[in-house]
């Protein structure tokens, strides 16, 4: 069975106006190349990523990873 919805979807998240038009070239790029002539398309969405928020150390936790 497939599932179609946007929580299975791929993303490029940018940091920079570089790295937006770096991420929608290539993507259009392959989409040319390998997607359209077999008649899919890429659905990656590419938009500006949002702030960071470091996850949060729950009590009890050891900190073996530091």
């Amino acid at each position: 069975m497939l599932t179609f919805g946007v929580e299975y979807r791929s993303g490029i998240y940018t940091h920079s106006a570089e790295q937006m038009r770096i991420a929608k070239e290539v993507t259009d790029q392959v989409q040319k190349d390998h997607f359209t002539p077999k008649g899919e398309t890429i659905v990656t969405e590419i938009v500006p990523a949002g702030p960071w928020y470091d996850a949060e150390v729950s009590a009890g936790l050891s900190s073996s990873w530091s």
